[in-house]
């Protein structure tokens, strides 16, 4: 083996290098972030990301390697990111707050779609004094042709929307690789039906926010059990976040071969969690509705059965919108939905 020693030496010699590089770009990047934080900038410049890659793998001719390099630098840019979250109290305070008085309302599009659209709910929000807008970048559709949601181009047209009218932004990562490219994109995070089970990510996640102590709405399975759910929800709270809030969004049953509604109405479930868990719980009337007529009345029958909130889908022109439209309500719908609720007195 005397004959490769030779070979190794100098690949330790060149990854003491490259880690005195790592350390000292590191170290450069941390003081970039912490000037940010310091004039309440955002850390991350997507722009900037794109401009990293293209310079450190302009010049290599091999496809193979060029990509390697790639997802190195990629890795490495979402690490560094990651450890430079800090926690915003006023997101989690205001929350909590909201949960406690039972007048957590979390409104939007099933997806975001132009700058005009999400600008328009936005500032329709701020006008009803609702806190939290909800909206779908990335978008796990049943049907792989369906609109998968505007994906990186949508961050910041949703971002600015939101933080120009006050609004925390409230959506779903799909894995823990966009948690930790976007994280700050997003004041709340969504794990969505589908990612109930993916108990990986949930772990993952849940030590990705274990520092920033992020809220997360957890929505139940549509074929999962209370106990299944809540066993679930321990996953993220395990690794050290104790902000889970579950959301209810209606359950697959055999009505579904000719339902009223897209998904079976399970605020029944609301009991049994009460009495196995402390955490809040919330209630998705659109999916489960699947219907913009009968949004409303459930939101009403879920407000009056003390759920802790509401996230609810709208739409400047709910006839119109990408997906989901059918169970998109407009301004008015949830105008009394908000009076119902009392969002305006505090």
């Amino acid at each position: 083996m005397d004959e490769f020693q030779e070979i190794r030496d100098l690949i330790d010699k060149i990854d003491r290098e490259l880690a005195t590089i790592l350390i000292k770009r590191i170290k450069l990047v941390r003081s970039l972030h912490n000037e940010k934080i310091e004039k309440n900038k955002i850390i991350i410049d997507i722009q900037r990301e794109y401009n990293i890659l293209d310079n450190v793998t302009s010049k290599i001719q091999d496809d193979e390697l060029k990509i390697l390099v790639k997802n190195i630098y990629i890795k490495l840019l979402q690490e560094l990111k990651s450890i430079s979250y800090i926690k915003n109290k006023n997101v989690i305070d205001l929350f909590n707050s909201l949960l406690a008085t039972k007048k957590l309302l979390i409104a939007g599009p099933c997806s975001v779609e132009t700058e005009e659209q999400i600008n328009s709910i936005a500032e329709f929000l701020s006008k009803q004094n609702v806190k939290f807008i909800r909206g779908g970048i990335f978008k796990a559709r049943t049907n792989p042709e369906s609109f998968q949601g505007l994906g990186e181009k949508g961050l910041e047209i949703f971002y600015n929307a939101a933080h120009k009218n006050s609004l925390f932004t409230v959506s779903e990562f799909l894995d823990i690789e966009q948690a930790k490219s976007y994280f700050e994109y997003f004041d709340v995070i969504i794990v969505g039906s589908r990612n109930m089970t993916n108990f990986e990510f949930l772990r993952k996640l849940g030590k990705l926010t274990s520092n920033n102590q992020k809220p997360i709405i957890f929505k139940r399975g549509f074929a999962s059990t209370v106990d299944e759910f809540l066993s679930a929800a321990d996953y993220i709270i395990n690794e050290g976040n104790p902000n889970v809030v579950l959301c209810l969004r209606g359950i697959r049953t055999f009505e579904q071969t000719s339902s009223y509604f897209r998904f079976t109405p399970d605020l029944h479930s609301l009991l049994e969690i009460r009495d196995k868990s402390d955490l809040p719980v919330i209630f998705d009337p659109s999916h489960s509705a699947g219907n913009r007529e009968i949004v409303e009345p459930l939101s009403k029958m879920a407000i009056d059965l003390k759920f802790d909130g509401l996230m609810i889908e709208i739409h400047n022109k709910p006839e119109e919108a990408w997906s989901d439209a059918q169970q998109a309500i407009d301004f008015n719908t949830l105008t009394n939905i908000s009076k119902y609720m009392k969002i305006n007195e505090y």
